[in-house]
């Protein structure tokens, strides 16, 4: 299923271009919510995905929210974010 989209996120990498998102860091943020109520109903552990919404979270902070899935090297590669942004709950 991946394998044929790897040359175009190689492609991304390499030039630092992650703009043509066919999922946005955003899409993939929207689906934490989303995979919380389907565990609530199921009663599936999905707390495997943690990491993974960290991630993608950082990758929002970072300005990331509209690229693609390969921007995600950009985070890994500078390491952790010391700080967060105030979430909608935490907002006055």
């Amino acid at each position: 299923m991946i394998k044929p989209l790897l040359p175009a996120y190689a492609g991304e990498i390499n030039s630092g271009a992650y703009s043509d998102a066919a999922s946005s860091m955003k899409l993939f943020l929207a689906g934490e919510a989303h995979d919380g109520d389907l565990a609530g109903e199921t009663r599936v552990d999905v707390t495997w995905l943690a990491p993974l919404y960290d991630l993608v979270s950082r990758a929002v902070e970072a300005d990331h929210e509209g690229h693609n899935v390969s921007a995600l090297t950009e985070v890994l590669a500078h390491g952790p974010i010391t700080h967060r942004r105030p979430t909608q709950e935490s907002t006055p």
